[in-house]
């Protein structure tokens, strides 16, 4: 199922996008912690349904890399999927 949903290209999508990316800065000295807020859209390849989301990800950096992503979906993906 996860090869379905991401497959080798677009997995389950025919195509997607993220836009209105913001990305701020919420750590104290010392730490690197990040929150991001961005949309995505696409078009589901089995129904031709369009797919829309907001997201706002926690991101934790050391050392230039990300050592923490967590990810909040915002909006119900399962309707897209379902064509509501």
């Amino acid at each position: 199922m996860l090869e379905q949903f991401v497959g080798k290209e677009h997995g389950m999508y025919s195509s997607r996008e993220l836009y209105s990316i913001h990305v701020y800065a919420a750590s104290e000295e010392g730490e690197e912690l990040y929150f991001a807020e961005m949309d995505g859209r696409g078009i589901v390849k089995q129904n031709g349904y369009e797919y829309l989301q907001s997201y706002i990800s926690l991101l934790h950096v050391m050392d230039g890399r990300i050592t923490l992503y967590k990810e909040i979906r915002l909006q119900g993906a399962l309707a897209s999927l379902q064509g509501e």
